[in-house]
């Protein structure tokens, strides 16, 4: 029809004008025929430009559905399961039967609940119920249908929600009273748990105060030690020169003075004395028969120093505090080892200058008896083998002649009671037993200043612990005195004496307002009775909002009636817990008194294979010990079906750990496995597509719907934004929180970029 239409008007536009003359309706005819195809070639290209510019664009309703979560991942097959046991959370232990590593079987007991504290739990766990079914009465009370009621009905009414706010505000009031017991004496458990705490951590002060102390004690005694050492030389030395003057002071021996002239004659101490030979004179007048012999052998220098370093060569008195002295001066001058080596060396070579002297005058006897002569090479070798044995033992010994020359210097000087003359000859000793260089005067200067600095220091930790511990003792004493306050409090609620207006005081006052309320409400309904007339209500609600209401408050009801059943059972059992199945205690976080955190964990090992695996911390708020999880096994491609057995706070990395037994079957343990886990939420009100939901700049989730608006080309399709609470989502929904209607139409997708404002054509597919 419009084609045909089209092709008159085109016709009537080009033909060619007839000879005859128009008239005026003609003209005014073919004038408005151009008028209407002009009107109508601008409307197609405007609809043809409109469908260029105008975005097309899905749409959809919210509605009511659940989100569907599906977690995969891989895990390893161990070759014992875990049977994670529940535990009642708030519930405390009294008794523990088993221990970790302990094998049981199926039906042994394994802990006991504390009876009393599940008896409070389901006292207040009842009252919670008979809240719940209140509320839930109260509300169908409220939505119940009323359209023409009389004054009498809705007095009615309102005194049985004014009773039941009476008898719930009365209950509301027990259970914060409750409340406040259990407060109460978590506070008196907290306080008594964190003044023991502190205690343990004073006397862990207390050790360390000690042990830092008595190592700074230990350095400082250290510092003086090695400063003592320094000076055991020295005061060594000062030790047995006192000896020797005080066993000269006591001596009655005459000590004579060393003759400058005679050097070393001091050390002459008689004659020659061999064995079968005493004569002396006789040996020396033989002798003078080599009147070309230069030595004197008229003397044994070896006698008098054998006799000051060795008291086993002394002729008399071993016990002479004199010699004994004398012979700690030598042992101090060469040390104990050296002074042993010295005295063996010397021996010997005395051992070998008396020897030499035995063989020149055996010679010389023997030359005597038998009237024979010595050649002068004889007498020469004889000669030299003495004068060398006596040169080695000269040599030797020669400290010694210096150590004996000071010696009887100092003890003659000591007789001669001559200050000058002692005092020099106690510096000639003293020098010889003890020297001082500069590296050593600068060790003890060094160690002057470690032991000074060692003893501050100690002094300066000593200190600081007296001021650490001041302070501790303080906090401890305000961690008992807390401790007191709270027991004096629980105390003051078991006999009933406790005054709750300060912590109870908004519930009180609302029992007061609902009594009053109630009140009123019977003064009310007396009046609604004598009053006759009839008072049109309407508090009909949308049936939807009342049932989801009443939904909501009966699952509530259903719940608290599963938590009471759940303690009757153990009550039923007397809080006995009984192992599930046959194994070994793997774990058992329980300690008799506590109560149950949630953190703690009591398993089983069996002989059931089992499956672990980690899962980040936005998977695993989706799961839960019950859940069923499907495990391939990576060998065979065979599916398993399990149940969730634990699942692990997240550690340091995100990560929480799940476990989970698998089913009797053969199964490779270490061997590696894949699994997934189909998990649907609760239902939600409004869900829609995930790429509904757009984010601004801010951050800000929003959607935008679509409304009819009134223009100058008609009525047109306008988007507009409605911001919204995204409450969770899966990989392809979104729960929201927006207000919008469940009729709107919200934008899905489009076929360019849109924003709020802009026009937008519903797509024929999609309608």
């Amino acid at each position: 029809m419009m084609k045909k239409l089209r092709k008159y008007i085109m016709t009537q536009l080009t033909r060619e004008p007839e000879a005859a003359k128009r008239t005026l309706q003609e003209t005014a005819k073919r004038l408005l025929i151009g008028f209407f195809v002009l009107m109508l070639l601008l409307t197609a290209v405007s609809r043809a430009a409109d469908t260029v510019t105008v975005a097309r664009v899905k749409a959809a309703k919210v509605k009511r559905s659940v989100l569907n979560y599906v977690v995969t991942g891989e895990g390893t097959i161990k070759a014992e399961g875990e049977k994670y046991l529940w535990l009642y959370e708030g519930a405390r232990i009294s008794e523990i039967l088993v221990k970790e590593g302990q094998p049981v079987k199926e039906g042994e007991l394994l802990f006991v609940y504390d009876i009393q504290e599940l008896e409070v739990i389901l006292e207040n766990l009842q009252r919670e119920l008979t809240i719940a079914e209140l509320n839930l009465e109260r509300e169908l009370l409220t939505h119940e249908p009323a359209p023409a009621a009389e004054d009498a009905q809705s007095a009615s009414r309102s005194l049985k929600r004014a009773e039941l706010d009476a008898k719930l505000a009365q209950l509301q009031l027990e259970t914060e009273k409750s409340k406040i017991d259990k407060a109460k004496q978590e506070e008196l458990e907290a306080a008594a748990e964190a003044y023991l705490e502190l205690k343990e951590a004073t006397l862990g002060l207390e050790e360390d105060k000690e042990w830092e102390i008595n190592q700074a004690r230990k350095d400082a005694d250290r510092a003086e030690e090695a400063l003592e050492e320094l000076f055991a030389d020295k005061k060594s030395a000062e030790a047995v020169i006192l000896e020797y003057k005080t066993a000269v002071q006591n001596s009655k021996v005459k000590i004579t003075v060393p003759s400058p002239e005679k050097g070393d004659a001091v050390l002459d101490h008689g004659s020659i004395v061999l064995d079968g030979w005493e004569d002396g004179a006789a040996l020396m007048n033989l002798y003078n028969r080599f009147n070309e012999m230069p030595l004197q052998l008229d003397t044994q220098p070896e006698s008098l120093i054998m006799d000051r370093i060795d008291p086993a060569a002394a002729k008399a008195g071993d016990e002479d505090p004199l010699t004994l002295a004398q012979l700690h001066i030598f042992l101090h001058y060469y040390g104990e080892q050296p002074y042993k080596k010295h005295l063996k060396e010397i021996k010997a070579l005395l051992k070998d200058l008396n020897r030499a002297r035995e063989d020149y005058l055996l010679a010389f006897m023997t030359e005597a008896e038998t009237g024979g002569f010595l050649t002068t090479s004889q007498k020469a070798a004889y000669i030299r083998a003495y004068q060398d044995a006596y040169e080695a033992w000269m040599e030797a010994t020669e400290k010694d002649r210096k150590l004996c020359n000071a010696i009887t210097a100092y003890g003659a000087a000591i007789q001669g009671d001559t200050e000058t003359v002692t005092a020099e000859a106690y510096e000639e000793l003293f020098s010889l037993l003890y020297q001082e260089d500069k590296e050593k005067q600068q060790a003890i200067r060094s160690a002057k200043e470690l032991a000074v600095s060692k003893q501050e220091d100690l002094k300066r930790i000593t200190l600081q612990w007296e001021r650490k511990l001041s302070a501790s003792d303080k906090e401890l004493e305000k961690a008992r005195e807390r401790e007191s306050r709270a027991q004096e409090i629980y105390d003051q609620i078991k006999e009933k004496s406790y005054n709750y207006s300060e912590d109870a005081q908004i519930q009180e006052n609302q029992q007061g307002i609902a009594d009053r309320n109630l009140e009123d409400a019977n003064e009310a309904f007396e009046k609604a009775k004598n009053k006759d007339a009839e008072i049109e209500r309407s508090n009909q609600r949308k049936a939807e909002s009342d049932q989801i209401s009443g939904k909501l408050l009966s699952l509530e009801v259903e719940k608290k009636k599963e938590a009471v059943d759940l303690v009757e059972k153990l009550l039923d059992q007397e809080g006995r817990v009984l192992s599930p199945v046959s194994g070994n205690i793997r774990q058992i976080d329980l300690t008799v008194g506590s109560k149950i955190s949630g953190a703690e964990k009591v398993s089983i090992t069996m002989e059931n294979y089992g499956f672990i695996t980690q899962v980040s911390r936005d998977e695993v708020k989706h799961l839960e010990a019950g859940d069923e999880i499907n495990i391939m096994l990576n060998n065979n491609k065979k599916t398993v079906s399990a149940i969730i057995e634990s699942v692990s706070p997240e550690d340091e990395k995100g990560m929480s750990e799940i476990t989970a037994v698998l089913p009797e079957g053969e199964y490779n343990g270490g061997s590696h496995a894949s699994f997934t886990v189909n998990k649907t939420s609760k239902q939600y009100m409004q869900t829609l597509p995930l790429q509904a939901v757009r984010m601004d700049s801010n951050q800000v989730n929003y959607i935008l719907a679509i409304r009819e608006s009134n223009t100058s080309l008609g009525k047109e399709l306008i988007a507009y934004r409605v911001n919204v609470e995204v409450l969770e989502k899966d990989s392809r929904t979104a729960a929201v929180k927006a207000v919008i209607d469940a009729e709107d139409k919200i934008i899905i997708s489009s076929s360019k970029s849109i924003e709020e404002g802009d026009r937008v054509r519903i797509d024929e597919e999609n309608k």
